[in-house]
């Protein structure tokens, strides 16, 4: 058994050794930043925080041998892993980083029924199906009061499991965050001569981690979608980013006296878009540093069926979309506080009205934020990742199994082979207590050089300036100050032998 923790409002309180929390992070580009204030949050107060690589998740979490993971979502790609780490009595909580913004398109029953919370549904077309499993999951960090009450009704996962937080990235909109996010993209400060961000959406089509057919396949058979969906998605963000992509040289040239920057989706590829802009002076493809800090710089956003469209109205600037294009799936909450313009000449109209200062905002457009804001992301109050900390300190307060050594042994370096032959060597090495050979061993190396060439990578050097930056705005809120150490976890975090070592470890001083 674990030991019990004792929480107060400050720290956990333990005789034994300070609990091990493993945070999946999935691309750095959207979620580093959020994940190191949920870190911090929990280093304050006494916990071991691993900051693990979510696609080198096989490899890293079974020699680190956490007490407990945070996924960042709970789809079906993540069935043996979740299995796996709740055979091993390692307890797992689930913060979306996903979506929290749904689409009636995608559940089969779409808007039918007249119930307002319908697009909702598209949640249970890709979670996880084994009820056990889901079961489980303590805490599910929701989005917003509205998506929790629909968990528990529908019996997704136990109401007493849900844990209304907010999410943590959206902090970085509150004070005293904000002066983080700003110093955290010094990229956007080149550009900030009437800045028009436009914010592409194409992830499908123009795949950043392997090919658009490859995608499609996983979406489908992975994450549960039927082909006919796949199809009209990929259809509409060729469409897209097409459309967009002609748009951007058409305002370019409209107004040279302004910087527009064409930012990709964090799953997207950049090649593609070197034959579709135009090598104009004003014109920028930028893939760096995470949303917020362009917004909070910028003087308006276009996007297509795009969230980022809810984060604009949290920075204070107009979010346009264009539409002559078709945005697919539809994104009600997205489609409330967008300015649809019905052609290209609309929107370089409408753009010269925000870079001459004289656009006004559509009242009704400022009276559906508020709501949209709240039916989405709960309060954007700076306090996100504390919400999150506490259910999962609330979770840690409890007696639970304990992990189990000769478990994670067994599965260290072993990528789950989902094959019947796959489980049964996995069974049979798990009984002899044995972990994979030198080929393993090798193959895990490999996946990790893979990575490391990625946009997904990030190493201890990333979390620290995160943290540092967090620091310096939260001392000036009056916070008083708490010494973090930052280290990469090959310095001793790892208690099974380990080939390569690409976790970072965030704990108090």
């Amino acid at each position: 058994m674990t030991a019990a923790f004792a929480v107060d409002a400050f720290t956990v309180k333990t005789n034994a050794q300070a609990p091990r929390v493993a945070l999946l992070v999935d691309n750095p580009f959207r979620d580093l930043p959020g994940i190191v204030l949920v870190a911090r949050a929990l280093a304050r107060r006494g916990v071991c925080c691993l900051l693990v690589p979510m696609n080198l998740r096989n490899a890293e979490l079974w020699p680190l041998v956490p007490d407990f993971v945070l996924l960042n979502h709970v789809r079906r790609v993540y069935g043996s892993l979740a299995s796996d780490l709740v055979t091993a009595g390692i307890r797992i909580g689930v913060l979306e980083t996903e979506g929290g913004i749904y689409s009636p398109a995608a559940s089969e029953a779409g808007m039918a029924s007249g119930d307002e919370n319908q697009d909702l549904d598209e949640f249970a077309v890709s979670m996880l199906q084994d009820e056990a499993i889901r079961a489980t999951v303590d805490p599910f960090c929701a989005w917003s009061a509205r998506f929790a009450a629909r968990a528990a009704d529908k019996a997704w996962f136990p109401r007493e499991h849900l844990a209304v937080t907010g999410v943590p990235r959206m902090d970085l909109y509150a004070a005293p965050w904000t002066a983080a996010a700003l110093q955290l993209v010094p990229e956007a400060a080149g550009y900030a001569r009437n800045l028009v961000l436009i914010n592409s959406t194409f992830p499908l089509a123009n795949a950043a981690f392997q090919t658009p057919e490859k995608e499609l396949d996983l979406l489908c058979k992975e994450f549960g979608y039927t082909p006919e969906y796949g199809a009209r998605a990929m259809a509409a963000q060729r469409e897209g980013m097409a459309g967009l992509t002609a748009l951007a040289n058409q305002l370019a040239e409209a107004y040279p006296q302004a910087t527009f920057v064409y930012r990709p989706h964090p799953f997207e590829g950049e090649d593609v878009y070197l034959n579709l802009l135009k090598a104009l002076p004003n014109l920028h493809l930028v893939k760096k540093g995470t949303v917020n800090g362009w917004l909070l710089r910028a003087r308006a956003l276009i996007q297509l069926g795009s969230s980022t469209a809810i984060d604009a109205t949290l920075a204070g600037i107009p979010a346009f979309t264009p539409g002559w294009l078709t945005a697919f799936p539809p994104l009600p909450a997205v489609d409330a506080i967008s300015l649809r313009c019905a052609s290209p000449a609309e929107m370089v109209r409408q753009i010269g009205a925000v870079l001459a200062g004289t656009f006004v905002m559509p009242g009704s457009v400022k009276q559906a934020i508020a709501s949209v804001v709240e039916r989405t992301f709960y309060r954007i109050d700076g306090k996100a990742h504390e919400r999150v900390a506490d259910a999962i300190l609330s979770v840690l307060s409890r007696p639970g199994p304990g992990p189990s050594l000769s478990h994670c042994q067994a599965r260290t370096h072993h990528a789950p082979d989902p094959t019947r032959r796959g489980r049964v060597v996995r069974q049979i090495r798990q009984w002899l207590g044995i972990g994979r050979s030198y080929r393993g061993h090798e193959q895990a190396r490999q996946r990790a050089v893979a990575w490391a060439a990625t946009s997904k990578r990030f190493d201890l050097r990333d979390v620290q300036r995160i943290l540092s930056a967090l620091d310096a705005a939260a001392r000036t809120a009056g916070e008083t100050p708490l010494a973090l150490r930052v280290m990469d976890a090959g310095g001793g975090a790892y208690r099974l032998p380990h080939a390569t070592s690409h976790s970072v470890v965030v704990q108090a001083a």
